[in-house]
C-alpha cells in the first residue's frame, strides 16, 4: 500500500508485463496534500507555468513514469498546456523511484559539452556495437569517388580523388545529410571540378557545408561527403554512376551528419541560434520522500529526439524540413550511424542503440534499420513495400528522381539477398510478381493540395505497372495481407514473360523504352463512371474514398454520358453486376478535365488474385494503347468487394494473353 493515495508515493504501479502504468491526479487534490512527493509536483506545474493556479484548479493531470528501468525522468501531462518532464541530474539522485535522471540540454549545439557527448556515443558504438554496426563489406568496399579532404586550422579544404582499388577501410569520413532548400548552393560543376579539387575556400561555402567542416575537425574525422560537392552535377553520366553508389557511400560511412535545423544550405546547423528557446529549465528545491534536500528540475516534455522525426510530437515543434525529403529516406536507413542536430537538440542513432542530448541512457533499437540476412521470401517482401510505402510519401524536387532515391536501398537488399533476389524492374522486384503489380495510390495519404500523376511519355521513364511510374503516396496489397493468410488467395494472373532494362548504369534506376510485361489472366472490358455513392461502400478500404469511381460491365458503347446522374448510372450498374464494385482507386488524380478523359475511354479489368473466404478480388484498370490492340496500359487498381460479383464478372471475363507496357 502507499503512504500516500495522491501520487503513490511516485512509485511505480507496475502491470503484468512489468510496465509502469500512469497516474491520473487532480491538481486540486494535489494543492491540498501534504505528500512530498505531491507537493514537488505541484511546485513544479506552477514554477513552469505561473499565475496558471485559477486555470488549473480542474484539470486533471497524469503522471506517465518514462525509461522506469533505465532511471528516466517523469512525464506529467497537463490538460490544455504541453507537457512537462520532471527530472533530476545524474549525480544527484532522489529517493523517488519513478523521478529519475536526465541530462541539461546545451543552448549552443557547438559547445563543448555537445561535442564530448558525440565522442563518447562514436567512441561507445565504436568499440562495444560491432559487428552490428558495422559490416564485412564495409572494409573491402571502394572508397567514395571523391571526398572533400577538410584540411585544417592552416589548411583549406579541397576535393580528393580515389582510385577505383582504394579500399573503403583506408579512409574515414562522414557523410552530410542535408536539406538544399532551393537556395543558391556551390556544386561541382564541369567547369569547377579542377579549381575544387586544389582548394575550397573555408569562407565560400554555405554554413551548413561549413559547420559540417568544424565538426568533422574537432571529431578527428579527416575526410566528409557532401552530394553537391562530391557529385559533378551537371555530368549525367557521373550523377547517375554516383548516385548508383549511394548504398556504399551512406552505409560505409563512418557517421553521418544530420542538419535537421538547417531548412537550407545556409542556415547551419551549430550554435545557439538553432536551439529555438527549447531548453528552458526550471529549478525546483524541494524535500524528498525521506526529508533529504532535493532539487528537481521541470522543462518541457518530448523533447527527445528520433531517428525518422527530428523531435518528438509532443516537442510542439514542426517536423524538420530534412525529414519530409525523399533522398534523405535512405541516407538514414542505410547509415550506421547518425548524429542529429535538431532543432531541439542532439540525437545519435545507431543499429544498436538510439540516444539524446536530454536523456542519460539510450535504449535499443527495436530492429534493425535494413532488412535482415536471413529474412523470409515474404519477410523481405512486405519490408520492400514499407520502404516504398514510406518513400513515395516525401517530397522530391524532381519527380525522375524517384527510382535513383531509393537505389541504394535496392541495392543493400539485393547484395543480402544475393541471387535469390533475381531481377529488379523499376521498383519491383521480378521473384515478387504477379502479387507486386496490385499495388494503388493512397489518396488520403497525400497532402490535399497534392495530386498524382504520372511520368510524362517523354522522356520514357517506368512502365505503368510499376509503381514509379506515378507520383503520390503507394499502398500495396503485400501490406495490407499477412503472409500466413496468403493460403486463402488464389492467383488467377500469370506472368509469361518480361523485360524492364535500366536506361543508365544505375541498375536500379529508370527504364529503357520498351518495357513490358506479357500475362495470362481473365480480362473484362468495362466502363468507369464516377458514383459519390459509393462513398459509403469503401468503409474496408477508406484511403480510397476522396474520389470513388465505378465500373460496369456494359462497353463503352453503352455508357451513359458524362453528366448523366449518381443515381441514374448506379442503377444500370446494379442492373448490370447485382451489386457495386467496392473502390476504384485510379492511378492518376488530376484535374475534372483528365477525370472526364478517364469517364470516356473504354476501360478493361484484368483480375490478379481472389478469395472467396475474404470475399475480395484485386483487378487491375486498364486501356488499349491506340497502336496495337493487345497491348495495354495500367491506368487504376480496382477491388471487388463481394465474391457474388466476382463470379457474375469472371463468368463475363475470357482468359486472354496481353502485354502491359
Amino acid at each position: 500500500m502507499y503512504d500516500c493515495s495522491i501520487c503513490h508515493d511516485l512509485q511505480p504501479n507496475l502491470d503484468s508485463k512489468g510496465f509502469a502504468n500512469s497516474i491520473a491526479v487532480e491538481y486540486t487534490k494535489l494543492q491540498a496534500s501534504t505528500c512530498s512527493g505531491c507537493r514537488v509536483i505541484f511546485d513544479g506545474i506552477n514554477a513552469f507555468y505561473p499565475n496558471s493556479e485559477k486555470e488549473l484548479e480542474s484539470n486533471r493531470l497524469r503522471l506517465r513514469p518514462l525509461e522506469y528501468n533505465a532511471g528516466g525522468p517523469l512525464n506529467v501531462v497537463v490538460l490544455g498546456k504541453p507537457s512537462l518532464e520532471f527530472y533530476t541530474q545524474p549525480d544527484s539522485p532522489t529517493a523517488w523511484p519513478t523521478l529519475g535522471a536526465g541530462r541539461h540540454i546545451s543552448p549552443s549545439s557547438n559547445s563543448e559539452s555537445c561535442l564530448s557527448l558525440a565522442r563518447s556515443w562514436l567512441d561507445n558504438c565504436s568499440a562495444s556495437h560491432q559487428p552490428i554496426c558495422t559490416t564485412t563489406r564495409s572494409h573491402t568496399a571502394p572508397a567514395p569517388t571523391r571526398v572533400l579532404n577538410i584540411g585544417n586550422s592552416s589548411s583549406e579544404p579541397f576535393l580528393e580523388t580515389f582510385a577505383e582499388s582504394t579500399a573503403r577501410s583506408s579512409i574515414r569520413y562522414a557523410a552530410l545529410s542535408h536539406c538544399w532548400g532551393g537556395t543558391d548552393t556551390i556544386c561541382t560543376l564541369r567547369s569547377n571540378l579542377s579549381q575544387h579539387q586544389s582548394r575550397i575556400h573555408l569562407s565560400t561555402l554555405p554554413k551548413t557545408f561549413a559547420d559540417a567542416v568544424v565538426l568533422c575537425r574537432r571529431l578527428d574525422i579527416p575526410y566528409l561527403w557532401i552530394d553537391s560537392l562530391c557529385i559533378v552535377q551537371d555530368d549525367a553520366d557521373d550523377w547517375a554512376r554516383e548516385a548508383a553508389r549511394m548504398a556504399e557511400v551512406y552505409s560505409n560511412a563512418f557517421v553521418t551528419i544530420a542538419a535537421d535545423a538547417a531548412a537550407n544550405s545556409h542556415m547551419g546547423f551549430l550554435g545557439e541560434n538553432n536551439r529555438h528557446g527549447c531548453n528552458k529549465v526550471v529549478p525546483v528545491p524541494c524535500r524528498d520522500r525521506n526529508g533529504g534536500e532535493a532539487t528537481v528540475f521541470v522543462r518541457r516534455a518530448g523533447l527527445a529526439s528520433t531517428p525518422s522525426h527530428s523531435v518528438h510530437d509532443r516537442a510542439g515543434l514542426s517536423r524538420s524540413r530534412l525529414s519530409t525529403r525523399g533522398w534523405v529516406f535512405q541516407e538514414r536507413m542505410l547509415s550506421p550511424r547518425t548524429l542529429y542536430f535538431t532543432a531541439a537538440e542532439m540525437g545519435w542513432s545507431c543499429r544498436t542503440e538510439v540516444a539524446c542530448e536530454c536523456r542519460v541512457n539510450g535504449r535499443a533499437q527495436k530492429k534493425s534499420q535494413t532488412v535482415s540476412d536471413n529474412e523470409s521470401d515474404r519477410a523481405w517482401g512486405t519490408e520492400w513495400w514499407r520502404i516504398v510505402s514510406s518513400f513515395s510519401s516525401l517530397d522530391l524536387t524532381f519527380s525522375e528522381d524517384r527510382l535513383p532515391a531509393i537505389s541504394g536501398l535496392a541495392a543493400e537488399m539485393l547484395q543480402k539477398l544475393g541471387p535469390s533476389a533475381d531481377e529488379y524492374w523499376c521498383g519491383i522486384w521480378k521473384k515478387s510478381l504477379p502479387l507486386d503489380l496490385v499495388w494503388w495510390v493512397d489518396s488520403v495519404a497525400m497532402t490535399s493540395s497534392s495530386k498524382s500523376k504520372r511520368h510524362e511519355k517523354s522522356p520514357y521513364y517506368a512502365p505503368t505497372w510499376s509503381w514509379a511510374s506515378v507520383t503520390g503516396p503507394i499502398s500495396s496489397f503485400c501490406l495490407l495481407i499477412p503472409g500466413s493468410d496468403l493460403p486463402r488467395w488464389t492467383l488467377d494472373l500469370k506472368i509469361i514473360e518480361g523485360h524492364c532494362d535500366p536506361v543508365g548504369p544505375n541498375p536500379f534506376g529508370p527504364a529503357r523504352p520498351g518495357a513490358c510485361l506479357k500475362v495470362s489472366a481473365p480480362l473484362v472490358p468495362v466502363c468507369v463512371f464516377n458514383s459519390q455513392m459509393m462513398r459509403r461502400h469503401s468503409l474496408k478500404h477508406p484511403e480510397r474514398t476522396s474520389e470513388l469511381f465505378a465500373v460496369s460491365l456494359t462497353s463503352h458503347g453503352q455508357q451513359q454520358l458524362p453528366g448523366t446522374s449518381d443515381e441514374r448510372s448506379s442503377n444500370a450498374v446494379q442492373g448490370e453486376t447485382k451489386a457495386l464494385v467496392e473502390s476504384i482507386a485510379p492511378d492518376v488524380l488530376s484535374d475534372t478535365s483528365k477525370d472526364s478523359e478517364l469517364l470516356t475511354q473504354q476501360c478493361y479489368l484484368i483480375i490478379v488474385v481472389h478469395s472467396e473466404s475474404v470475399g475480395e478480388t484485386h483487378c487491375l484498370l486498364l486501356r488499349q494503347t491506340s497502336h496495337e490492340r493487345s497491348i495495354y496500359e495500367r491506368i487504376g487498381h480496382v477491388v471487388i468487394g463481394q465474391i457474388s460479383t466476382f463470379e457474375e464478372w469472371e463468368s463475363r471475363a475470357s482468359r486472354q494473353i496481353i502485354t502491359i507496357v
